[in-house]
């Protein structure tokens, strides 16, 4: 039997007035908290920072990731280090030495994970699957709301899925992009282990919609 496909709140769809409020009112309906930190280089916006997930860290007993969509993200993560974060999500393009930072996260008690953006292909980040954590497959261009879902993404997370299982890797596989209605199932079908809601969660009603995850 398939494991029940988890829900990762992306607090960057939330009342961004009112965060406090958001995200107490989703904790009991979600697995973790995904912040997009963006530096308006590496994508074209900017959002989210380390104070702002230090001050939300006590309200929540959930996992807070923080996805490290920044030029350089290894002069960041001490930064981010004593905020609470507990996952680390890099793009290997950004760093100077991705294995040896995502090493020195998990030396800190973190856990690390690899993004791969919509249009790269697996082989960009096979040489990291042995020691990270999970691999968020981008379901659209990074930094972008609003867009549809890239149709190469549930191959793409059916293929990771096989390379993963065939070498008994501990890794879980999340979709950041596109999470809509009709992308859900077939995402979950897929082999994803956990989406990255956004809309799908602030635009409807909470309760329906973790019940709706939880019957799939």
């Amino acid at each position: 039997m398939k494991n029940k496909i988890k829900m990762s709140c992306s607090l960057w769809s939330a009342d961004l007035s009112q965060l406090k409020a958001s995200l107490s009112e989703v904790e009991e309906y979600c697995d973790s908290f995904h912040f997009d930190i963006m530096d308006g280089h590496f994508v074209p916006n900017l959002l989210f920072g380390p104070d702002m997930v230090k001050a939300l860290r006590g309200i929540s007993k959930k996992p807070f990731e923080v996805h490290l969509m920044v030029n350089n993200p290894e002069t960041m993560i001490n930064l981010f280090d004593h905020t609470g974060a507990d996952v680390f999500i890099i793009h290997p393009e950004t760093c100077k030495d991705a294995a040896k930072t995502i090493h020195c996260l998990k030396s800190n008690g973190k856990k690390a994970g690899i993004a791969l953006k919509a249009e790269e292909e697996l082989e960009k980040i096979s040489d990291y699957l042995s020691f990270i954590d999970y691999v968020i497959v981008m379901g659209t261009e990074i930094g972008i709301k609003g867009v549809s879902i890239s149709p190469g993404t549930y191959e793409k997370v059916r293929l990771l899925k096989e390379v993963i299982n065939k070498n008994n890797y501990r890794i879980e596989v999340q979709v950041d992009g596109g999470i809509r209605n009709d992308t859900v199932p077939k995402l979950y079908e897929s082999g994803a282990d956990i989406i990255t809601a956004g809309s799908l969660l602030f635009n409807n009603n909470y309760k329906s919609i973790y019940t709706w995850l939880q019957n799939l």
